[in-house]
């Protein structure tokens, strides 16, 4: 390896992991911390500044496709620079370029191609940058997070039929546990799917990408499993250690959904996130009820924000969104909704210590029938995109990662529209 590309190797992997394995590259551009924040201005800047066959011209543009979800184009974004690049030829951002493409995919739902470049990135990579004094150890975080299982089985592209014209399904707050008879309620929507042919009730996630089935289903003849994962990342950024693998066949109404990646864990209930939702093309989701299908057709005028790491392990939907007139953007989570208070619409990092006496308690109830504290604060207004929700209860909290999230009430004031076909997203405020 030519000394200089071994100092720009060094200069770029973070000092404190040199030596270390699963290491991460510099970020000297920025534009992964714009992809991972849904910072859409931020890569409109970038490609506009830079001529059109340059990197960072194209990452900037994949990553504005990434924002709208639409994956398959942001992968064909970075096509000229690995067609442009002799193969035996190894520098820092075609790592990372690498890593953006293994990104794309899995969140396409492509699982194959996905595989295939993690095990290139292995084989490529590693044995040359580990022959390197003080290197021997060298990995990526992103590829020793997946534990791949050897199975020469091919993996079939995912697949959609059902969504033309327009269904509407219920959503549920409340059922009876089979084995019990009794009564469950929750505080979040839930919707009945069949997976395989058996109806399973699942929440409806929006602070989820890929959806979650209890563990037991990996026995399940319907399911190939594909490897363990431990980059599954919830809403909060902790790390949850899943199975992962690909379901036969979901149906939600009358749309039939094929070769379905989900992840295996008990660790939390049943869920269908934003990978689904984007199976159907255009959604509307309100309090009450889910529309979806490609007959659907509101005149929404912003972009959808699909905020995703890198390596397409996570992806949250952000929302523009003025508190006291200050703006700023919010996760959309639907999953989060344990409060009974239909004004507890936001939690909010605690950034800024409110005045003494600006602060509230109330003690809410969860799902599980347990009791909590939470500290809330009275804002005069709360506006998102275009429309004013005047004053709100917003829980101050330390555990959103600096986040601020819209949570499930929401719902009971306006309805989310999703247009993946388009990329265009909106808030309808209900009468």
């Amino acid at each position: 390896m030519p000394k200089e590309l071994e100092a720009i190797l060094r200069q770029n992997l973070l000092k404190e992991t040199v030596a270390k394995e699963g290491v991460n590259f510099n970020d000297a551009s920025g534009y992964d911390r714009a992809i991972a924040d849904g910072n859409q201005e931020f890569l409109q800047t970038l490609k506009a500044q830079t001529l059109t066959n340059n990197i960072y011209h194209l990452v900037a543009d994949m990553g504005l496709y990434r924002l709208r979800g639409d994956f398959k184009a942001a992968a064909n974004c970075l096509q000229p620079i690995e067609n442009n690049t002799p193969q035996n030829i190894i520098n820092p951002q075609l790592i990372e370029i690498e890593e953006f493409q293994a990104g794309n995919y899995l969140l396409n739902g492509d699982i194959a191609e996905w595989r295939r470049r993690l095990q290139t990135v292995k084989t490529k990579y590693y044995p040359p940058i580990q022959q390197l004094p003080g290197l021997e150890k060298f990995s990526l975080k992103y590829i020793e997070r997946v534990t791949l299982k050897a199975d020469s089985r091919l993996i079939e592209p995912p697949s959609v039929t059902g969504i033309k014209g327009i269904q509407s399904l219920p959503l549920f707050y409340s059922s009876v546990a089979p084995q019990t008879a009794q009564k469950q309620t929750f505080f979040t929507p839930h919707l009945k799917v069949k997976v395989n042919n058996i109806t399973q009730l699942f929440e409806l996630d929006t602070g989820t990408y890929i959806g979650i089935l209890p563990l037991h289903w990996v026995h399940n003849p319907h399911v190939q499993v594909i490897g363990t994962l431990n980059t599954s990342q919830d809403i909060l950024g902790n790390r949850i250690e899943t199975i992962f693998g690909i379901v036969d066949e979901i149906e939600i109404g009358n749309a039939v959904l094929k070769n379905i990646p989900f992840s295996f864990s008990n660790e939390t209930e049943p869920s269908l996130g934003i990978y689904v939702l984007r199976q159907l093309g255009r959604v509307q989701i309100s309090y009450d009820q889910l529309r979806f299908g490609e007959g659907l057709n509101y005149p929404c005028q912003q972009n959808i924000r699909l905020a995703t790491a890198p390596d397409g392990s996570t992806a949250h939907l952000k929302i523009q969104i003025q508190l006291n007139n200050q703006p700023m953007m919010a996760i959309f989570d639907s999953g989060s909704g344990d409060y009974q208070n239909d004004d507890l619409l936001l939690q909010q990092p605690v950034l800024v210590i409110p005045k003494e006496g600006q602060l509230k308690k109330a003690v809410v109830n969860t799902t599980a029938g347990s009791h909590s504290m939470r500290i809330y604060q009275d804002i005069n207004n709360l506006k998102i995109e275009n429309i004013e929700l005047g004053s709100v209860k917003v829980i101050h909290t330390q555990m959103s990662k600096n986040q601020a999230i819209l949570m499930v009430n929401i719902l009971k004031k306006t309805s989310l529209y999703l247009d993946f076909i388009e990329g265009k997203s909106c808030l309808i405020k209900r009468d």
